[in-house]
């Protein structure tokens, strides 16, 4: 594994980034119980979680940022899942129930 990541941007594997990175990983696992409604969902968080810890122990800063990047895609994921995009479907439907086609 030290072959394929190796030392590339050391500045973000050192502190206060793990501690930001253990933040997220809290964040990352909270978000497993709402996201198990979506069959294989859960795999996005736990997939940062392994990134975040792979970084850490390699000591690479690159695959730190991917982590760091697929943890705010999975939170988008995760709010367009349960939070954010219920209202859009319902005004939807209610502008089609009131759509009254030509005689």
């Amino acid at each position: 594994m030290d072959k394929l990541f190796h030392g590339r941007l050391e500045w973000l594997t050192r502190d206060p980034l793990p501690r930001v990175a253990a933040i997220v990983i809290l964040v990352m696992c909270a978000l497993v119980v709402p996201l198990e409604i979506v069959p294989l969902a859960v795999a996005i968080p736990m997939g940062v979680t392994a990134g975040f810890g792979l970084a850490l122990l390699v000591g690479d800063g690159l695959l730190m940022l991917f982590a760091f990047a697929a943890a705010a895609a999975a939170g988008y994921f995760a709010y367009s899942i349960i939070g954010g995009g219920g209202s859009g479907g319902q005004a939807r439907t209610t502008r089609l129930a009131r759509f009254t086609p030509p005689a």
